[in-house]
């Protein structure tokens, strides 16, 4: 979507309202909408823009891949936080007390840039956020479709307040630096949508590296069909799981989709008829009606 079309509509109210601009073509601009029947919402834009609005029917998830196009320039962005506000007071230095790295860590630069990691890891669909110490530098990797990516380098000094707002957000202990800890906590991305994170964070040569695994919790369950299983691939799997009995193993590598294709089968078998249980560490996704 082109940058001046994408922007006469707000970052915000794009995401409040569940809309983006995606074309325009003389006085008429192209709106998707998740509701197209929402009059009030395309009265306001007509009103907002000075262009007449011809809306269109867009899925959630195809809605939520476009409204990634706000992020960009994920370093731009970091550069001009870490202009503002990290670089003049909230560096956290050897010298300072444990004690003082709490409160660091809900100063609002800190909170910015963990907000804004998040942000751009949901917004390119990434499955984890890895945060690394490194010798000279803070290395912010994200995993997309099961490869990891280099997003971009922060200074090392604020290193420790990143991790210990973290901490905070997964109710951690903000004073153990050398033994590994599990936690996880949500984060709200406009009204409708929001993301568990399940926290590991382990003690390396460097510091304490963090890895967040995005769940997101309000995005429906995927059909088999949907997750690409077709013709005689999906008629082994529903024959399998129409069985009374037996095993079915689902393997794979980091991000692959092995707990999405489990979950889409579990869905399909919660009936009132059976009972289920699930045996996990950590539960990811919590199912009405599976214990």
């Amino acid at each position: 979507i082109p940058q001046e079309i994408l922007k006469l509509i707000p970052e915000e109210m794009a995401r409040s309202h569940r809309i983006i601009a995606f074309a325009k073509k003389d006085n008429v601009l192209s709106l998707a909408m998740e509701n197209p029947s929402d009059f009030e919402v395309i009265d306001f834009i007509r009103k907002k823009t000075g262009y007449n609005i011809k809306p269109y029917l867009v899925t959630t998830r195809d809605l939520d891949s476009a409204l990634g196009n706000y992020k960009a320039d994920i370093k731009k962005d970091f550069a001009q936080i870490i202009k503002e506000n990290v670089a003049k007071s909230k560096v956290v230095k050897p010298e300072e007390e444990k004690s003082q790295i709490g409160k660091i860590a809900q100063d609002v630069p800190v909170v910015k840039i963990i907000d804004t990691l998040l942000e751009y890891a949901i917004a390119q669909d990434a499955s984890d956020i890895h945060i690394e110490k490194e010798e000279e530098k803070t290395q912010i990797r994200f995993r997309i479709d099961g490869v990891m990516r280099n997003i971009i380098q922060l200074p090392k000094e604020i290193h420790e307040a990143l991790v210990a707002r973290i901490k905070i957000l997964a109710r951690l202990k903000i004073d153990e630096t050398r033994l590994p800890q599990d936690g996880r906590f949500k984060f709200t991305l406009g009204k409708k949508n929001f993301v568990s994170l399940r926290v590991s964070i382990m003690p390396s040569f460097y510091g304490e590296n963090v890895v967040l695994r995005i769940l997101k919790e309000s995005q429906r369950i995927s059909t088999l069909n949907e997750l690409g299983l077709q013709g005689k691939n999906l008629e082994i799997v529903k024959s399998a799981i129409e069985k009374p009995y037996g095993m079915i193993l689902v393997t794979g590598p980091t991000g692959s989709g092995k707990t999405t294709t489990l979950y889409s089968i579990l869905n399909i078998l919660n009936t009132s008829r059976v009972k289920i249980c699930t045996i996990e560490d950590p539960i990811e996704y919590s199912i009405e009606g599976i214990e």
